[in-house]
């Protein structure tokens, strides 16, 4: 399959194929039937994470049916647990939305919703990332996304000694601050993910500009060290296909950094896989990822996530949950990820 140079922009990128970029992935579904169905609200954005004794913790953006909407704009992120990734139990929710306080400057960064999870866990404490996002015409005015802003704010909570969250989480404020008026991610910050190297920690996320549409969104990254509640976000994206892209899912495996991204084009939305030697500079590795979740795969998979172990190291085998379409409603299955050559 070839592919233009010029189809992606970014800093950093060079589009190449070589057998040294490692290994290519393919998707597995382990049920037909979904691992979490909400019905008749959805399920959207999540995290994932199993600790030591075996439990999974799940964290997932709630849209509630009668707020007639597929979007995770309003949301507010829940938690649940599971033995096996199939009979989860809800746990109550983690990041509610924030408070409106009549003005926007009075109200919390999260008053509108607080979406987008990105969980990581380590030395004793959760750290949940996510989306909060708030609008400056206030709660009565009609949505428009163009006036819907965000950031990845943090909350956290204690770990016990298995790993596992020991709720409440409390809400520490900003820890990716958007670009400045003329930046690339001036307006809205989603999707947070976390990877540990060493004591570094990089958090990768998407974001979009003023007046952008979704052609405009790219991945970024802002850096700090293993606890920090504050990152550093650099100055110029990382990746992005002229078409836009979301979503950056990153992990580290055999010495190499690797992302599935969310590529948008003219059918939709579709999965490719990225590689790096560092984490900053990437190549296309597969264009040709993963087409969707679910029985509707043609319509895309509205969210991915790797379910990883303690200090964000993938959990093995290797497993994925994404969220699709059935019936017009939007829910969770479960998909186990191997190498291919």
């Amino acid at each position: 399959m070839r592919v233009s140079r010029r189809t992606f922009l970014g800093l950093g990128i060079a589009v190449r194929r070589a057998a040294a970029d490692g290994p290519r992935f393919r998707f597995e579904r382990l049920d037909e039937r979904p691992a979490l169905d909400l019905t008749p609200d959805h399920v959207r954005s999540c995290s994932c994470y199993r600790d030591r004794a075996g439990v999974y913790h799940l964290f997932a953006d709630f849209i509630r049916a009668e707020d007639r909407t597929l979007e995770n704009w309003g949301a507010e992120v829940r938690y649940y647990r599971s033995p096996d990734l199939e009979a989860w139990e809800y746990a109550g929710t983690a990041v509610p939305r924030g408070r409106w306080r009549g003005r926007p400057r009075f109200s919390d960064l999260d008053w509108y919703g607080a979406g987008s999870p990105g969980v990581f866990v380590s030395y004793g404490r959760v750290y949940l990332f996510y989306s909060g996002r708030e609008h400056g015409a206030g709660p009565e005015a009609l949505l428009q996304t163009s006036r819907l802003r965000g950031r990845i704010l943090v909350a956290t909570a204690p770990a016990n000694r298995d790993g596992a969250p020991m709720p409440p989480f409390r809400k520490q404020g900003v820890a990716v601050e958007r670009g400045g008026p003329e930046a690339w991610d001036s307006l809205r910050l989603d999707h947070p993910c976390a990877v540990r190297r060493g004591d570094a920690l990089f958090l990768y996320y998407d974001g979009v500009g003023e007046g952008g549409g979704r052609e405009s969104r790219r991945a970024g990254l802002a850096t700090g060290v293993v606890g920090s509640r504050q990152f550093v976000r650099r100055v110029n994206p990382l990746a992005g296909p002229a078409t836009g892209c979301a979503m950056p899912r990153v992990f580290l495996r055999g010495g190499r950094w690797h992302m599935f991204l969310e590529h948008f084009d003219s059918q939709g939305a579709r999965w490719r896989h990225w590689v790096s030697a560092d984490g900053f500079t990437w190549s296309l590795r597969d264009a040709e990822l993963f087409e969707g979740a679910g029985p509707e795969p043609g319509r895309g998979a509205a969210a991915l996530a790797l379910v990883r172990g303690i200090d964000g190291e993938l959990a093995e085998p290797m497993t994925a949950l994404a969220t699709g379409f059935e019936g017009g409603v939007l829910k969770l299955w479960a998909y186990r990820v191997r190498e291919t050559s």
